[in-house]
Order: C-alpha cells, then sequence, then structure tokens
C-alpha cells in the first residue's frame, strides 16, 4: 500500500490558509430524505430468448469519454445475462429523464421487441429491484461500494492486427506503484477510505495480466468492445484469472479509428463491471473506474441556468479535466465524509462560516471543509469548498487557490457535478437571486 500521509499531514501549525465565507439565506433548508440502496449481489436470471418481451436482466449502462473534443459523448445500454452477455438495447423510445437516472448493475424488465440487428427495441424500461422506484437514482451518499477496498483485474489486449502500446510494467505503474497512480489518486482523495487492492489473488504480483492476443481485427471491427471484452476474458480464463474475485474488468487495448474514445465504462457497477481505454495513462483510468463508481462528468455552468458549458471543464475533479483530488461534491457524495462529523457543515441559516482547504486531514482540521446549502426546496444542493495547491492538488489550477469554489449537484451519489463559479479578492461575491443565495468571501 502506498503511504499517504505526507498527502495528510497531520500537523495543523503548517496550514494557515483560513479565509471567511458570508451566507445571507432567505429561505428555510429542508433535509433529504433517505434513499433506498439496492442489493446488487446477484445478477437475475437469463435474458429472455424470445423475440417479444418482456426481457429482464442487469442493466449495462457504458459511457464513452472523449476528452479531447468533447464530441463522442454517448451511452450505450444492454441488458446482461448472467454469463454475462449483453443484448444491445436501443433505448430512441424512452424518455431522457429516465435514461438519465439509470446506472450498471440494477435489475430491469424491459418492454418490447428484438429488431434485425437482433437489439431490442425497447418502448419501456421498468426498474425491478423491490427497493428502487422505477427511474430513481438507485445510490445514496453512504453506498458501501464507495466505502471499501476494490479488487481490480487488468488485461493488455492486441488485436489479431494491431498491438496495444501499453506494457506490463506501465500500465502497473499507473495503477498501482508510479507517483500519481490510481489506487493512490482513490487512497488520498478518500482518506484511506476507497483504493484498489493490486494483489487481490494473492500470488505477490500486481494483478495485470497479458497481453492477450484476440481474433478481433482493429480493421473491421467497428468499435466492437463488448466483443473484444468476451474474448480477452476466454483467454484470460483459460490462463488462469478467477474473474469470480474481482469486480472491475479493466482492459487496455490499442487505439482505433472507429471509437473515437480514450476511455469507455460501466456507468455504476453491479455484478461487475468493465472499463476500456486505448491510453496507459493514469488520469484516463481514475475517470473511468470513477464511472465504474458511479460517478458522472464534472461539467460546469457558469450561468447556473442548467446548461452545460463544458462537459470535462471543471479543472478541479478528475471527472473534469483536473489532475487533482475529487472535489467537494463527489467527496461528500461518495460517502467519504461520513466519518468526520465536522467535514461538512449544513447551512441553514445566515452566518459566518471558516473553510479550510479539502486537502487537509479532516482529523486534525480545525474548521469545516464544506458548506452545504440546499437550493430552495429542490433536489439541488451548492457544495462550498476551498484548495490549495499540495500533495495531490499541486498542480491544480490558481483560480481554486485563490478563493472558494461553488458547485451544484443533487446530493445523491451519482449524479453529474457543476463548477458554477470561483471567488477571489476581485470577484468576492456570487448570488442566487432566484432562492435569495449569496456567498460573499471575506478577505
Amino acid at each position: 500500500m502506498n503511504d499517504i500521509s505526507p498527502i495528510l499531514n497531520k500537523d495543523p501549525k503548517r496550514f494557515i490558509a483560513w479565509f471567511s465565507v458570508l451566507l445571507s439565506l432567505a429561505i428555510a433548508l429542508v433535509i433529504l430524505n433517505s434513499i433506498n440502496v439496492p442489493d446488487n449481489s446477484n445478477s437475475l436470471a437469463l435474458v429472455s430468448e424470445y423475440n417479444n418481451g418482456p426481457f429482464e436482466g442487469e442493466l449495462d449502462v457504458i459511457k464513452s469519454d472523449d476528452f479531447d473534443n468533447e464530441k463522442n459523448i454517448r451511452y450505450d445500454y444492454y441488458v446482461r445475462d448472467k454469463q454475462g452477455k449483453g443484448i444491445a438495447i436501443d433505448v430512441k423510445g424512452i424518455s431522457k429523464e429516465k435514461l438519465e437516472n439509470l446506472r450498471s448493475g440494477v435489475k430491469v424488465k424491459i418492454n418490447g421487441h428484438k429488431n434485425d440487428k437482433k437489439e431490442i427495441e425497447a418502448l419501456d424500461i421498468q426498474v425491478t429491484d423491490a427497493s428502487v422506484s422505477t427511474g430513481s437514482v438507485v445510490t445514496d451518499p453512504q453506498a458501501v461500494i464507495n466505502l471499501e477496498e476494490r479488487k481490480a483485474v487488468v488485461m493488455l489486449v492486441n488485436f489479431a492486427d494491431k498491438n496495444t502500446s501499453a506494457t506490463l510494467s506501465g500500465v502497473t505503474s499507473v495503477m498501482y506503484t508510479g507517483t500519481s497512480n490510481v489506487d493512490r489518486w482513490y487512497r488520498t482523495s478518500s482518506q484511506g477510505q476507497l483504493g484498489f487492492n493490486p494483489d487481490t489473488d494473492g500470488n505477490g504480483s500486481p494483478d495485470v495480466f497479458g497481453p492477450f492476443t484476440i481474433p478481433s481485427l482493429s480493421s473491421t471491427s467497428s468499435c466492437n468492445y463488448y466483443q473484444w471484452a468476451y474474448e480477452a476474458e476466454s483467454m484470460a480464463q483459460a490462463a488462469g484469472v478467477d474473474f469470480s474475485k474481482y469486480q472491475h474488468r479493466v482492459f487496455v487495448v490499442p487505439s482505433n479509428g472507429g471509437c473515437g474514445w480514450s476511455g469507455i465504462a460501466n456507468l455504476g457497477c453491479g455484478t461487475f463491471c468493465r472499463a476500456w481505454t486505448n491510453t496507459q495513462n493514469a488520469y484516463v483510468l481514475t475517470h473511468e473506474l470513477g464511472h465504474n463508481l458511479g460517478m458522472h462528468h464534472a461539467s460546469t455552468d457558469p450561468e447556473n441556468d442548467g446548461i452545460i458549458n463544458s462537459e470535462y471543464g471543471d479543472a478541479s475533479d478528475p471527472m473534469g479535466n483536473g489532475r487533482t483530488l475529487f472535489s467537494s461534491p463527489n467527496d461528500v457524495k461518495n460517502g467519504w465524509a461520513v466519518p468526520f462529523p465536522n467535514k461538512v457543515i449544513d447551512v441553514t441559516q445566515t452566518g459566518e462560516y471558516l473553510l479550510s482547504p479539502l486537502s487537509f486531514n479532516p482529523e486534525t482540521s480545525s474548521s469545516s471543509q464544506v458548506l452545504r446549502i440546499r437550493k430552495g426546496t429542490t433536489s439541488d444542493y451548492y457544495f462550498i469548498s476551498f484548495r490549495k495547491a499540495e500533495g495531490m492538488d499541486a498542480s491544480i489550477n490558481a483560480i481554486f487557490t485563490g478563493g472558494a469554489s461553488i458547485h451544484r449537484s443533487t446530493n445523491i451519489k451519482g449524479g453529474r457535478t457543476y463548477l458554477i463559479r470561483t471567488l477571489s479578492s476581485t470577484v468576492p461575491t456570487w448570488t442566487d437571486s432566484a432562492y435569495g443565495i449569496t456567498i460573499s468571501q471575506v478577505e
């Protein structure tokens, strides 16, 4: 395991970087009702074999990432049988609101029929978990998935006509042993509560295998990432990999011009989940595994009108374009603040509050690190935090160290986060006039 003590420095005297935030609230805040967590421990029976539904099984929601262009960002939907193979779902007939709230791992019933492409043309998708209402978000901030040791198997994959440029040593470095590796990224952000076990099978070596040369061709496979996974899993299993030990299956594949993404992953994780990348990069793997853990993109909305200005625009979060710790909404919604009762203040009245940087050790910090303010009676909250250029935040953009950051998100794990504004000495105040909320930085 990596020693994170230099990042979570326990000497509070080194950090004299407090500032005050004055909040004016014209409304009272309402406490969220708790949200049930489903049991995703078992997959359902085989998907219906008939051309007409209903079709039942475990849902796969696959999120693709085009970090450079923000053009090839899409969702693919599959219903998975108990062997782990999926049937594609055509979701044109399903509302955007219902699709937005679906996550991998939930058990669903799909009304519809198979078309000539052997896809399911869905007329309706119902979540059948007893504890989950149709169309609801399925996990809450204290979901155990984000408060435990995670187990991942990583496979390097060659196509029959093209090899990956990644190496076993290189992927091991970005996952487990390098300076800014994926495991350290999560352990540091979560104050040691979540990480990726490098040696789940207990053989003394990191669980990075391959490369496996699969039958699929780069030139003709049409970005059939599911088929690549099946072929690689079959070869890895024949080589002795026991997939029952792992929750995450990660594939490092050659670049493919037909794909248009740097990474793609399950949004959420059920019986198991997958992630694919065509690059040997700690940031990309951290981002894709963040999708597996239920996190959405960290976007920007400076007008605070619900319209995304930049899909990956938040440079203070690896779910955006940040090579940093996770931002305060993801920190809180993942349950990482739960063991530290003073880390988050729910603001219900006008007052002056002290904040310490998000990188401080919450066990020793003498001030809170996050203010949370409900946006009227809506499901949205504002999260106010402060950053310092140190440790995993050493390279954070200076706009985040000059004052408070204001994010908006739901309080439910998995929702998208939006960076609204960063305050500074020249722009010390921000107001949501519709809800009577004013946030002022006091220098």
